[in-house]
């Protein structure tokens, strides 16, 4: 019940609860009393950050990566471009960006050894998606969970990407994709939540 209902906090907004409630869960079946302290300290969070929101900010997300990188892909992939139907409507409205920013923490589930993925998606700097998600392999190095990592975030944007053309969006190009490495999503999560 305790789990039930932090996944309904998590899914109205408190994203801040995900991977523990997510990691409890697990325990649903045969729940132990350390289970039950680690949920009543989740809702403890909950209590004494209650008024912790959403913003919605739609200004451009500002990262502070410092030297920025210009891609080569045209040169090698020189014909790609983006396969859409073709009845797209023509963009009216502000081009928007899409930036998607993803982690993975190396067999942290001592009982499976799976590596957990974090990933949050913004449009410009509102937060669309939040996921917290156990990895179907186990990896043998923090290389190899990143790598997994790296594949959901690129599916979630292309799914967007596709929906926002279908409304009739503009998307400013280059997609951001960053890969925390040094900063945890947590860190994110609350700069993000006020």
């Amino acid at each position: 019940m305790l789990v039930g209902s932090a996944l309904w906090a998590a899914t109205l907004g408190r994203y801040d609860i995900l991977y523990a409630t997510n990691t409890y869960a697990l325990y649903n079946i045969l729940p132990r009393e350390g289970h039950l302290n680690g949920m009543l300290r989740v809702f403890g969070n909950l209590k004494t950050f209650k008024k912790a929101k959403l913003v919605f900010d739609f200004h451009d997300f500002t990262h502070d990566l410092g030297k920025e990188f210009e891609h080569g892909w045209s040169e090698l992939y020189p014909n790609a471009k983006e396969e859409l139907p073709p009845d797209v409507p023509e963009p009216k409205m502000k081009a928007v960006m899409i930036t998607s920013i993803y982690d993975a923490s190396h067999a942290p589930c001592l009982v499976t050894r799976r590596s957990v993925t974090g990933i949050v998606l913004l449009l410009n700097n509102f937060l669309l998606r939040c996921t917290s998600k156990r990895q179907n392999t186990v990896e043998t190095s923090t290389y190899g969970a990143e790598m997994v990592a790296g594949r959901l975030p690129v599916e979630q944007v292309m799914d967007i990407r596709y929906k926002l053309r279908i409304l009739g969006s503009p998307l400013k190009e280059p997609l951001l994709f960053l890969a925390t490495i040094k900063v945890s999503l947590q860190v994110v999560l609350f700069r993000l939540l006020i």
